[in-house]
C-alpha cells in the first residue's frame, strides 16, 4: 500500500476520481467513498470468483454510485442494473 499512497494523496488533494484498467477491463477508484462504507460493505453481495470469493456492491449502490459519476454509460447501466433488480424480484 506504501507505493501506492501518494498518488491517492495526490487525486485526494485534486479531489479527483482514479479510473484505472484496459479498454476491456475498467475499475473506478474513489479516492472518497461517496456512499459510506461500512454500510456499502454490509449491503455487497458475495459472488464467486475463481477460487475466490470478491465482494461487489448490491445493485441499489451500484446505482446510486453511477448517477453520482453521471456520464453516458453509467447512464446506460443504470437501466441494464435497474432491469436485473426487476428480474430478481420477480
Amino acid at each position: 500500500m506504501a507505493v501506492i499512497e501518494p498518488v491517492f494523496e495526490a487525486l485526494n488533494a485534486a479531489g479527483a476520481r482514479s479510473v484505472c484498467g484496459t479498454r476491456r477491463t475498467r475499475v473506478d477508484l474513489f479516492v472518497e467513498s461517496p456512499i459510506d462504507f461500512a454500510a456499502l460493505w454490509e449491503r455487497a453481495e458475495v459472488l464467486p470468483l475463481d477460487a475466490t470469493n470478491v465482494r461487489v456492491a448490491c445493485i441499489a449502490d451500484l446505482v446510486a454510485l453511477k448517477r453520482l459519476a453521471g456520464r453516458p454509460h453509467d447512464l446506460a447501466d443504470i437501466e441494464a442494473l435497474e432491469a436485473i433488480a426487476a428480474r430478481r424480484s420477480r
